[in-house]
């Protein structure tokens, strides 16, 4: 009988565990690709949602619900998917009335969600800003809330999504708001006028907050684009 060279065995050892471990990371790979693609019909239903502003049917809701849930079941770790839950359940809130239980019971699973995503990922600007909205929205609107929105502030300064979701919420409450928390919000408007001014201006109509808004307004452009939207709000 033959035996095995001393040397022979820790290389065989090295190349079992390698090929152990390369393995692994094609099957968290391939789990990580097929979730993703599990995700993609309910993303595009959100997506279809915000073009026509409301929930088509229940049975389109349920349908996302189950991608997002099984994508999630595949990959745990996933910060994005459980941001999609979130929205998913906001979605859900905003199909009644927002003072009824059915609103206030999904928006509080949404809560959940957001707040799960920024433990996950605490630097995302975007997920503040929809934990402190859904708070605020839920008739929350405690420490966590007004945290929440600062954290939006300052870790989402550019971000153009996150720029409107602070503005329209921040000038939504503004007289509930602590006097620093308004400066840095000032400040955050003045950028986001650089980057989306039109966008900005409409949010600030649709809050009650134009006659504040002026002063801001660097361009003769923005200046006329305000006296036009005031003209066809009357």
């Amino acid at each position: 009988m033959g035996t095995v060279d001393k040397h022979t065995q820790p290389r065989c050892l090295g190349a079992a565990v390698l090929l152990m471990l390369c393995l692994g990371l094609a099957t968290a790979a391939t789990l990580r690709a097929w979730a993703d693609i599990m995700t993609l019909p309910a993303r595009n239903t959100m997506t279809m949602w915000e073009q026509q502003g409301t929930v088509s049917n229940q049975q389109e809701w349920r349908a996302a619900l189950a991608q997002m849930q099984q994508a999630h079941h595949l990959e745990g770790s996933n910060a994005d998917y459980v941001f999609d839950l979130g929205r998913l359940f906001e979605w859900q809130a905003l199909t009644q009335s927002q003072w009824t239980l059915h609103a206030h019971r999904y928006r509080s699973q949404a809560i959940r969600y957001f707040r799960t995503v920024t433990t996950m990922r605490p630097s995302w600007g975007f997920a503040w800003a929809h934990l402190a909205a859904s708070k605020v929205l839920n008739q929350e609107l405690d420490n966590e809330a007004i945290a929440a929105l600062e954290k939006a502030l300052v870790l989402g300064p550019w971000e153009p999504g996150t720029q409107r979701k602070v503005i329209w919420l921040g000038t939504s409450i503004w007289n509930q708001l602590p006097i620093e928390l308004q400066d840095k919000l000032k400040l955050g408007l003045r950028r986001a006028l650089r980057l989306q001014p039109r966008e900005v201006i409409d949010i600030t109509i649709a809050t009650g907050w134009e006659d504040h808004i002026l002063p801001f307004l660097e361009q003769e452009l923005d200046r006329q684009y305000l006296k036009r939207r005031l003209r066809q709000k009357i």
